[in-house]
């Protein structure tokens, strides 16, 4: 058999029996590409074979352990199932946005109330503020006519007292000049009589 293609052999085991060989190794799917590849090489021709008695190591067999397979659940049956947690969890989202908005709409709510209340407050102070200033304006406006009122009647008062005082002066000299009239008709009278006994005696 000189002259015959050996197959390359991938491990010099100790020859022997197939039961006391140890076990092949499990290889996987890429291991295998891998031999496979290796396999595919060009092979090399052996020079020689040393005898023919030489025992030929025999093929080694490899045992090809299938790589488990991991179950790919699609995402409609995940989708399914985790529907529920979903659905619980976005009802919980729900929740607490619709507790959120009525939250944020009862804050908003107070604030345009205590808006609106500070706002009446504010106009009411301004009212009163200017009711204030009116009422002071027509007070000043009333001590002002008072005043005047006085000073009018004050004035008055000492015209009329001046008049009367006038008058009574008048009524003074006219009394007076009433008794000088009635003591000068008393004096021409005594001169009458006396005019009348000086003619008599004559």
């Amino acid at each position: 058999m000189t002259g015959a293609i050996a197959r390359p052999q991938t491990s010099m085991g100790r020859p022997g029996t197939a039961a006391a060989r140890p076990a092949p190794p499990k290889l996987k799917r890429k291991q295998i590409a891998t031999v496979e590849e290796t396999s595919a090489a060009p092979v090399v021709p052996a020079a020689e074979l040393i005898t023919e008695t030489a025992p030929a190591a025999p093929e080694e067999t490899f045992l090809v352990e299938e790589e488990e397979v991991e179950e790919v659940v699609p995402d409609t049956f995940k989708a399914a199932e985790a529907a529920p947690a979903n659905d619980e969890r976005g009802g919980l989202v729900q929740k607490m946005m619709d507790t959120t908005a009525e939250f944020n709409d009862g804050s908003q709510n107070a604030a345009a109330d205590i808006d609106q209340g500070e706002f009446a407050r504010e106009k009411l102070k301004e009212d009163l503020e200017l009711m204030i200033k009116e009422l002071e304006k027509w007070r000043n406006e009333t001590k002002k006519y008072e005043v005047a009122l006085k000073d009018k009647e004050a004035q008055g008062i000492g015209d009329t007292q001046k008049l009367s005082n006038v008058l009574s002066q008048l009524d003074d000299e006219v009394a007076d000049m009433r008794s000088a009239v009635r003591a000068a008709k008393a004096r021409i009278i005594v001169n009458n009589e006396r005019i009348h006994e000086m003619l008599n005696n004559i």
